[in-house]
């Protein structure tokens, strides 16, 4: 059996049995209103018709006192809450969502973005593989080591640069690239033509040199930086340290 009120707001509400005593969710204006019981409802009509002289707008005002009071001690209670939407759904319903309801109401907004990074890692996995192949290739290398002074002292922290001033390596016909390596406290330095590639391709290098200090700025000379060095030395393959340069 169904049981009719009237929430304050006007709105008339319908609910079964089962509801009687439960707050329920008026759909206008949002307010919780609690289910009144029927023999409150039967007692408050029977009184009004016990009175033949008592005029039926009495009963209906009575009756909608009644439903004015329910609301009004709904509101008392503790969840007050006005239920607001999120994605067509409330918010206790966004709780039971499963994934694939998740999914088909936001995948709209992230499906695009995901498919922008799927295809990036794609396109770069493809370009370093047409670049490198299965490992980097590079031509032949020796080691050289050395040591680097500056106004008679190690020149410690600072960066050296190889860059070879050779053509393409017949053998391996690739052009050859430049070595770098970073001097100790001592002012020692070892080239690396790739991270943890060591070595340098044979043939006369020119050598670039930086030293920045704590403030960010260049503490060397102009004439020994990168594009201004004029100093040059030639990588033998006979021979593997000793390339001490003073500046």
């Amino acid at each position: 059996m169904s049981i009719r009120f009237q929430c304050e707001c006007g709105k008339k509400l319908k609910a079964t049995d089962d509801k009687i005593g439960k707050r329920v969710l008026c759909p206008d204006c949002g307010q919780p209103v609690t289910v009144p019981a029927k023999d409150r409802m039967k007692a408050e009509i029977i009184e009004s018709s016990a009175d033949p002289d008592r005029p039926v707008q009495d009963s209906a005002k009575s009756a909608k006192d009644l439903l004015k009071l329910s609301a009004a001690a709904s509101r008392g209670e503790q969840e007050t809450e006005k239920p607001t939407q999120t994605s067509g759904r409330q918010r206790g319903e966004e709780a039971t969502l499963t994934f694939g309801e998740w999914a088909n109401e936001n995948g709209k907004r992230v499906g695009i973005p995901a498919a922008g990074v799927l295809v990036a890692c794609v396109l770069l996995y493809w370009v370093s593989s047409s670049m490198w192949g299965d490992k980097l290739k590079y031509p032949p290398l020796v080691p050289v080591s050395g040591t680097v002074t500056f106004n008679g002292k190690p020149l410690a922290d600072a960066s050296v640069t190889f860059r070879s001033q050779e053509a393409l390596i017949s053998d391996a016909k690739l052009k050859p690239g430049a070595s770098y390596a970073q001097t100790d406290s001592e002012g020692r330095y070892s080239l690396e033509y790739f991270p943890d590639v060591p070595g340098a391709v044979t043939g006369f290098h020119l050598v670039e040199f930086s030293k920045v200090g704590p403030d960010g700025v260049e503490t060397l000379p102009a004439e020994y930086l990168s594009g201004q060095s004029k100093i040059k030395v030639e990588v033998k393959a006979d021979k593997s340290d000793g390339y001490d340069i003073t500046l």
